[in-house]
């Protein structure tokens, strides 16, 4: 499925479209249009400009050098957190663009990886390229062919996964592909399905020479998702797990009678968390469609395993266990969220959370913990067995008036149920627009501290018979006390207490923190800022071309600490805090990657 593949190298240049090729030799002549390149000679020559890559070993993903970004929240454990401390608190004010590159139109929310000197971008539209990570130069791109069908143009690529000498791609065409990382070319490429109903927004983790990939699925049969892992050598897949059960099997009952055709959705549509020392996956999972309940004959179904954690054997896929965080969800209210892998003591201080168990551990635990879904609840559980230690609440929201610690039974508000399709509309927090959304949260093992970025929307928002996905009629507005769209929001994993919050009247995007006491995130008013991790003031700051809707990643290359964040086009939500911040200045596209360092001894000296 190759549209386009292109080499840049010295002495050799190919670009080949359509299945038409023009190749242009060092001297500048022409080769004639329809030749093709040997293989090896495309290597040699790419080798004489940039040195072979090292593999990326199991090793190095269990434990990433600190000088690489090697998946998407930089570490299995969904960290977002970098060791480097070149730049510091006392040094970042000095921080300069280094290089930036410009990148393909559509909505662009990706994190960049970097090995080995070289940084991969994954573009919108199932474009990848691979730069020098020191200058930005293209070392090669491909693109993929096919369109997703319920995605359509402008396709999302959160992020791309490496593994021994591949770069590893969940296409939006419902297809894994696995590239050379030296070269760009096809090594191989597997169908997951239809992608009349399947496409992919985010991309895969790898660990014990398997790819795992979740997806989105589409708003009508037999739309169900699914989880599924592939032979990182081969691309054959070994197992999928529906998120949805069939009659007969665990959660069938949930469903409280709706035929197996009518249950639709429960996509696995951001990254998972693995857990090298347990050897389990962990993925969350969004809600059912439609989501009015009342368009499934009024049916009060907790429809398992939507909004829920899985824990599952990366093996077989065999579910180990499962938390449900929000059952009859009738709101879009998705808990797809990066789960939070951390070891740490239970210590919940009474004043800072909502609720605990009666009976919590002593000493250093397994925790799983993070803000998993758009009510903005923090859930701190034993990973090994799901079992409930505490939450607390952030925003404000008025979806889930209960937990029940011995159980871990979430109770929902009644009174915010439709009875009736276009009825009075309910006043509804979070909106369908987060609360928490896509933007990933960071932990800190230093201090031990995590930092959320959230939004303080609500909705009035009614049962629709015409919306053509989740059938709802949303209008977003403020929740109440605020004038502020976005939160920042630093909590401290084992007491659940809140150690600075930063409120912004723009939506907090991404974040990424760092051993130099640093925090960086952007905003959907096109500002790049970096934090004091302790105090939550901003230290730094840059106006870039667009929202930053992209991750922020660190690297290091011969010693010299580098920050890397994409802007653009960052689809519907990016509209809708926009929207609500008031923002006239701000549009999306213009798509860039931006990445800065600190000036050397040399620059430095020539300003001064």
């Amino acid at each position: 499925m190759l549209r386009r593949f292109s080499a840049m190298m010295t002495g050799v240049a190919a670009i080949l479209v359509s299945g038409c090729a023009t190749q242009v030799g060092a001297d500048g002549s022409s080769v004639p249009s329809g030749a093709t390149l040997d293989p090896a000679a495309t290597e040699q020559a790419l080798s004489d400009q940039v040195a072979p890559l090292g593999p990326v070993t199991e090793d190095m993903l269990i434990n990433p050098p600190a000088s690489s970004w090697l998946m998407y929240r930089g570490n299995h454990s969904s960290w977002g957190f970098s060791a480097l401390d070149e730049i510091d608190t006392e040094n970042v004010a000095d921080l300069a663009l280094a290089w930036s590159v410009g990148m393909d139109p559509g909505s662009n929310q990706t994190t960049p990886l970097v090995h080995d000197k070289r940084l991969y971008l994954a573009h919108p539209n199932d474009v990848i390229t691979a730069h020098d990570a020191t200058s930005g130069d293209l070392i090669w791109e491909y693109r993929h062919e096919g369109t997703a069908e319920i995605w359509g143009p402008g396709g999302i690529t959160r992020a791309i996964a490496i593994y021994d000498d591949k770069i590893y791609h969940a296409a939006a065409d419902a297809r894994i592909i696995a590239l050379n990382a030296n070269t760009g070319e096809l090594v191989w490429d597997t169908s997951v399905g239809d992608p009349s109903w399947i496409t992919h927004s985010s991309g895969p983790i790898v660990a014990g020479g398997r790819v795992f990939t979740g997806r989105t699925c589409g708003y009508k049969a037999p739309a169900r998702c699914f989880i599924a892992a592939h032979d990182a050598q081969n691309g054959e897949e070994l197992w999928r797990i529906e998120v949805i059960p069939k009659p007969g099997e665990p959660g069938d009952a949930s469903w409280a009678g709706l035929p197996y055709e009518e249950r639709i959705h429960g996509s696995v549509w951001m990254v998972g968390s693995y857990d090298t020392e347990l050897d389990t996956l962990y993925w969350g999972t969004s809600g059912p469609a439609p989501s009015p309940e009342v368009l499934r004959g009024g049916r009060k179904a907790d429809m398992l395993f939507t909004n829920s954690t899985l824990a599952l054997d990366p093996a077989t896929g065999e579910m180990k266990w499962y938390v449900q965080h929000l059952p009859r969800d009738n709101w879009d209210i998705d808990h797809t969220y990066e789960r939070i892998l951390v070891d740490a003591e239970v210590r919940p201080a009474q004043d800072a959370i909502w609720k605990q168990h009666s009976d919590l551990p002593s000493g250093e635990q397994k925790l799983l913990t993070g803000i998993p879904g758009k009510t903005g609840i923090v859930w701190t559980m034993d990973r090994r067995t799901g079992e409930f230690y505490w939450a607390k609440q952030t925003i404000f929201q008025n979806v889930v008036t209960d937990i029940d610690p011995a159980t871990n039974t979430v109770s929902i508000n009644e009174d915010l149920v439709a009875t009736e399709l276009e009825g009075e509309p309910n006043y509804v927090c979070p909106s369908l627009a987060g609360g928490r959304d896509w933007p990933a949260g960071a932990y800190n093992p230093n201090s031990q501290a995590m930092f959320m970025p959230m939004m303080t929307l609500c909705m009035n928002v009614s049962a629709g018979s015409k919306d053509p996905r989740y059938r709802l009629n949303p209008e977003l507005a403020l929740a109440p006390n605020t004038d502020k769209v976005g939160r920042l929001e630093a909590i401290h994993v084992e007491t659940g207490e809140t150690l600075w919050v930063n409120e912004s009247e723009h939506g907090v995007l991404t974040v990424l923190a760092t051993s130099g006491d640093l925090l960086f995130a952007g905003d959907s008013q096109r500002r790049f800022r970096a934090y004091d991790q302790n105090t939550g003031t901003v230290l730094w700051e840059k106006i870039l071309g667009g929202p930053v809707t992209g991750t922020p990643i660190s690297y290091a290359v011969n010693g010299e600490q580098y920050v890397a964040v994409s802007v653009g086009g960052g689809g519907g939500a990016i509209n809708a805090w926009t929207a609500m911040s008031r923002d006239r200045t701000t549009r999306q596209g213009g798509n860039t990657l931006y990445v800065f360092k600190l000036p050397n001894a040399e620059i430095a000296g020539a300003n001064q």
